[in-house]
């Protein structure tokens, strides 16, 4: 059975805690090549979703894109750096001097500011995350595989029309070859 070295896949899988989405796009290369484009907090299943793809292909380079949404509630905390809103505070005080504006820079207006508020989740034990990444990680590897099969059974068939049309040609020339000198 001829398979495409081209393809593409996709798979989801969701549950009360977690939601991912894959997509594998692979292209012709003598080796296997994987490029993971994943959240930094899923590294830690790279190895085992490289053997998943090692069962499935042998070569080629693989694009995998992964989107992950963790829906549990978390415990967040949130820190501000006084260092930095009043160093912002003061740099506003200055401007509105320098500029007559008068009155005072709110709150909101400095917490929006870069790296004055910090945000720390909790909550994160991504343990509970592996089978729903894997489920949705093997539906987009038998995606690809179908897709790569389909244009495999499309490129055999065109060769062998094109087989086809050679066979003539020599037909053709064999009863021409006795004139031939």
């Amino acid at each position: 059975m001829i398979k495409s070295m081209t393809g593409f896949g996709a798979g989801d899988c969701e549950n009360q805690d977690f939601k991912v989405h894959v997509e594998l796009k692979t292209v012709n290369q003598r080796y296997l090549e994987t490029n993971f484009h994943m959240p930094y907090s899923l590294n830690m299943f790279e190895n085992q979703l490289t053997k998943k793809i090692k069962e499935y292909l042998s070569r080629g380079k693989l694009d995998i894109n992964v989107r992950f949404q963790d829906l549990r509630d978390k415990a967040v905390t949130i820190s501000v750096d006084m260092g930095l809103v009043d160093a912002y505070g003061k740099a506003l005080d200055e401007i509105n001097d320098r500029l007559g504006l008068g009155g005072r820079p709110g709150a909101a207006q400095i917490a929006s500011y870069p790296d004055v508020l910090k945000i720390t989740e909790e909550n994160v034990d991504l343990a509970g995350a592996e089978p729903v990444l894997l489920a949705a990680f093997e539906e987009a590897l038998g995606n690809l595989v179908a897709m790569r099969t389909a244009e495999g059974e499309n490129i055999r068939a065109d060769l062998l029309a094109r087989i086809d049309v050679l066979e003539g040609f020599v037909a053709e020339l064999e009863k021409l070859a006795p004139e031939i000198v």
